[in-house]
């Protein structure tokens, strides 16, 4: 009679785990209620588990690339109140020290996106009512805007800021609301240019974009200050060519956006003297990655020492350098036929 009785509890437990659980969901490791023991989340799969007594249940993501954005979705199998406290953490050396969303008591919840580069590690921890189930997802969306290159992080001072061309459109978003984004734009010529941010948001003024005139490499000068705006675009500026002009982009968080420069050169001309650009420049590594045109000679400086690579016929070039150390300035132009560029200098910045 105990047997029997035992075989129909657990057929009951059965049942009631597929009620819940949709195909392709998997259901956690216990002994997940500490960030060591984290279980592992993949992108676009499903997680459940069920919330003991005095427990919180920990889980690992591994950004798997630079382009493209995620946002964890976690659906209760209870459709009324509030069971659940979620916290997301930024991991540093495998430790979750920097929060960065906190959601209070919630049910079912959706974040707002955000990006990091690709190896970024991050902390998931649900807490809340013992015995309410729910099943949790970290969604990807790895071509968020069209027509566009998608910002690095890290980008929140100027010393790492994104370069923008009139070549190319940068699609970003704020990760928390104390991010900021850089972006960095030579000037090519001495005709008029403006900049213009598009939002993803229809409605509201979600961005407070600063633009500053720079002075050795430092943004010195406050040139546009907007206030909060959404689809903005800028006046035109006319300054000397090579002048080095700074974009600051802040406001609120989870919201997708993609900023362009247009400068007035005449259709049918190709100025090619500031085309060359470079992605972040990451200490421990020995190549310098970006764009410039086609078959041109990319030059790069580290130390006393010129490396050079010719760009392949979409315009990347991958420059093998010495192993890069964080701070030290690397100096890159390129070189079309006899012409060559203005030369940029960029930092290089501590390895993600």
């Amino acid at each position: 009679m105990k047997k029997i009785v035992s075989i129909g509890l657990l057929c009951l437990a059965i049942f009631v785990g597929f009620c819940f659980c949709d195909v392709g969901v998997e259901v956690k490791a216990a002994g997940n209620d500490n960030y060591d023991n984290a279980a592992k989340l993949k992108s676009d799969k499903a997680e459940s588990a069920t919330l003991n007594k005095d427990e919180a249940d920990w889980y690992i993501y591994e950004v798997e690339n630079s382009v493209g954005v995620e946002w964890l979705d976690l659906k209760s199998s209870t459709p009324d109140g509030n069971h659940f406290w979620i916290t997301i953490y930024k991991s540093d050396d495998g430790i979750p020290s920097e929060q960065i969303i906190d959601t209070g008591w919630v049910n079912n919840y959706t974040s707002q996106e955000f990006s990091f580069s690709k190896k970024t590690v991050l902390f998931v921890r649900v807490g809340g009512d013992a015995g309410f189930t729910y099943s949790l997802t970290m969604k990807t969306d790895k071509t968020p805007l069209s027509d566009c290159e998608w910002a690095l992080e890290d980008d929140d001072n100027y010393d790492n800021a994104n370069v923008i061309t009139s070549s190319n459109k940068v699609c970003a978003l704020l990760n928390t609301g104390d991010d900021v984004d850089w972006y960095r734009y030579n000037v090519k010529n001495d005709k008029p240019f403006s900049f213009k941010n598009q939002s993803t948001m229809p409605d509201g003024n979600h961005f407070w974009l600063t633009v500053y005139k720079s002075e050795d490499g430092i943004p010195t000068e406050k040139i546009a200050d907007t206030g909060w705006v959404n689809n903005y675009t800028s006046q035109e500026f006319s300054y000397s060519k090579g002048t080095v002009i700074y974009v600051r982009v802040s406001g609120d968080r989870g919201i997708r956006y993609k900023l362009s420069v247009n400068d007035s050169n005449e259709k049918g001309s190709k100025d090619t003297s500031n085309d060359v650009e470079t992605y972040s420049i990451l200490a421990g590594t020995n190549v310098v990655v970006g764009k410039a045109e086609a078959g041109a000679t990319v030059n790069v400086k580290y130390g006393k020492k010129t490396y050079k690579a010719t760009a392949d016929e979409n315009g990347i070039y991958r420059v093998k350098t010495a192993k890069l150390k964080k701070g030290k300035k690397v100096t890159i132009w390129q070189t079309v036929g006899k012409t060559s560029s203005e030369k940029i200098s960029v930092k290089v910045v501590e390895k993600y």
